[in-house]
């Protein structure tokens, strides 16, 4: 997704999964994030990460693949789960 072009527009929507946002509540990354690392951004700004997160998910991505000119276009599909996890590792590491 990193490399990849944004297909249409981005969709700044919150997620609506239920099951998934009870699942990011839990996430001990995600706790780590909100409560110690952007302890003040999250009390300037409540539910920021969740926007970045949710950005993510609900925009569409597409290959640019170089080597496999047939992928280039292609829209990415990955499991919601997925792309949260990762961009809560990805800001943990920041």
């Amino acid at each position: 997704i990193l490399t990849g072009n944004i297909e249409g527009k981005t969709n700044r929507r919150l997620i609506q999964n239920k099951k998934l946002m009870a699942k990011l509540n839990e996430n001990e990354n995600y706790r780590y994030l909100i409560n110690v690392k952007y302890k003040e951004l999250e009390s300037f700004q409540p539910g920021y990460i969740k926007e970045i997160i949710s950005t993510f998910i609900n925009t569409k991505f597409t290959y640019v693949c170089f080597e496999r000119k047939d992928l280039t276009g292609t829209l990415i599909d990955v499991p919601e789960e997925k792309i949260c996890d990762e961009l809560l590792l990805f800001m943990k590491e920041i």
